[in-house]
């Protein structure tokens, strides 16, 4: 028996030619490029065949993407509740503002104590705790919606460039793993 021959990438064993993995996302010497799923995930959707040829950002395939649907309308939710809060406490701040200027017009003629001035001074102050919080809150919430988008749109995968597809290694239906190879393009 002979021994196995070498070439860009393949090992050819009498009549079986068995191809090598490049490296995940990336160009073996052939010029050929692996497209992996940045997800693990079912495939729902292939749209590209053997000898298509694509462009940068062309939609390759997608992987079910339900649930992280449902986290980015959450997400979404809870930054709408962030901000009702944020404007709640804003309105409660002015509220308090005002409550100070009254409170400190009526101390001038006597008509309220220092003990209620005090008290005004005290929760205009907690309340302005409480916007800072509340923007805090607004900012955390913002990211989350970023976060659960990006995990969404990992659920798409896209061709890093143009070339043309020379194997596609998934099918509607079947499992892909994280960093598992999806298709293959020539450049």
């Amino acid at each position: 028996m002979s021994s196995p021959k070498r070439a860009a990438g393949l090992i050819v064993l009498g009549l079986i030619v068995i191809s090598l993995p490049s490296r995940a996302g990336g160009q073996d010497t052939s010029g050929v490029v692996t497209v992996p799923s940045a997800l693990p995930g079912i495939v729902v959707e292939v749209h590209v065949r053997a000898g298509d040829k694509v462009q940068q950002g062309d939609v390759l395939a997608k992987l079910e993407s339900r649930l992280a649907q449902l986290d980015v309308e959450a997400a979404r939710a809870r930054l709408e509740v962030a901000e009702a809060m944020y404007r709640v406490v804003l309105v409660a701040t002015q509220g308090a503002q005002h409550q100070v200027e009254r409170v400190k017009a009526l101390q001038a003629s006597k008509a309220v104590s220092e003990e209620e001035v005090n008290r005004a001074i005290l929760a205009l102050e907690t309340h302005k705790a409480e916007v800072h919080a509340k923007q805090a809150a607004v900012k955390l919430a913002q990211i989350e919606v970023q976060k659960a988008q990006f995990v969404l749109d990992q659920h798409i995968i896209h061709s890093p460039g143009a070339g043309v597809v020379a194997l596609v290694h998934v099918n509607p239906g079947e499992a892909v793993s994280k960093f598992g190879r999806v298709v293959q393009i020539k450049k």
